[in-house]
């Protein structure tokens, strides 16, 4: 099996790629944040409704088909504890709320568009992330 740097090399090509190949076919960013929502609340995007779905249930199957046809592109190992995932998915939702856009809509479309509002975002996103491993970590969360 391949390292784990080459295994996030061809990831992030190929969620590059597929950014790219969104922003030229349908004209939109590829966040997923925006596209979720994009279902959930569907009069916000009216006629806009059906790629997303098609997206986000791509996204599903692919999980599906890797984990049951790749195993071995899908073995990971949790080592935190389960009580920080509610809080860590409210503390995203409210981050992306803020941001105005996801790790992939800003980080991967929005710096490859050079959009002075995602570098700020990313730079947000990753400090957010690095002071909340150090708290942790000196509290002995694990």
């Amino acid at each position: 099996m391949p390292t784990s740097y080459v295994m996030g090399l061809i990831g992030g090509a190929i969620l590059g790629l597929t950014g790219a190949l969104t922003m030229l076919f349908i004209g939109r960013i590829m966040g997923a944040s925006g596209i979720f929502k994009g279902v959930l609340i569907p009069h916000l995007h009216r006629g806009d409704v059906a790629w997303r779905l098609f997206f986000l249930l791509g996204m599903v199957a692919m999980g599906w088909i890797v984990n049951n046809y790749f195993p071995q592109f899908a073995q990971f190992e949790l080592h935190q504890s389960n009580w920080l995932f509610i809080p860590g998915a409210f503390l995203v939702g409210v981050g992306v709320t803020w941001a105005n856009g996801c790790t992939s809509g800003h980080g991967i479309c929005g710096m490859g568009r050079l959009s002075i509002r995602s570098f700020v975002a990313v730079a947000c996103f990753c400090g957010a992330g690095f002071i909340t491993v150090t708290i942790l970590s000196l509290l002995g969360v694990q």
